[in-house]
C-alpha cells in the first residue's frame, strides 16, 4: 500500500494530467484494500469489536495459540485452522506478488515516460 502512495505522490508531482495512470493507481489501491481485508479482516468491525468472519490471521493465530504453550501438540482443529490459513493464503500471495513483480514495475515505467519525479522503490538515476 505503501509503494502505491508514493506512486501517488510520484503522479502529482508530474506535469501529466489525470487520466488512466491515476485510474490504474486507483484501482489498485482498492484491491489492496480487498487483499489486507482477506489477510486481518475489516479493521472498521475490528475497532469496535464487531464480529467479523475468518481471515487467515485468525486462523493462523488460532494454530499459533493453541501450540505455543502446549505440550501436546497440535490438535485436529489447530491442523484444520493451519489448512484453512495456507489454502486461503495462495490467491492473496499470487496476486501479490503479481502486483509487486509486474504492475507496481509497470506503473513505474509509465511514470518515468512521462517525466515524473524519482520516487523510492525506482532506480536512481544516473547524474
Amino acid at each position: 500500500m505503501e509503494d502505491v502512495e508514493i506512486l501517488y505522490k510520484m503522479l502529482a508531482a508530474s506535469a501529466t494530467s489525470p487520466g488512466d495512470l491515476e485510474s490504474t493507481l486507483h484501482q489498485l489501491r482498492q484491491e489492496l484494500y480487498v487483499l489486507e481485508e482477506a489477510l486481518s479482516g475489516n479493521q472498521s468491525k475490528g475497532s469496535i469489536g464487531a464480529y467479523d468472519e475468518h481471515r487467515i490471521t485468525s486462523w493462523l493465530w488460532h494454530a499459533y495459540g493453541g501450540v505455543s504453550d502446549s505440550t501436546y501438540g497440535p490438535t485436529p482443529a489447530h491442523r484444520q485452522s493451519l489448512d484453512n490459513a495456507k489454502t486461503s493464503f495462495a490467491p492473496v500471495r499470487d496476486r501479490l506478488n503479481s502486483i509487486m513483480n509486474e504492475e507496481l514495475p509497470a506503473i513505474r515505467r509509465a511514470l518515468n515516460e512521462r517525466g515524473a519525479p524519482w520516487g523510492r522503490g525506482q532506480a536512481i538515476p544516473a547524474g
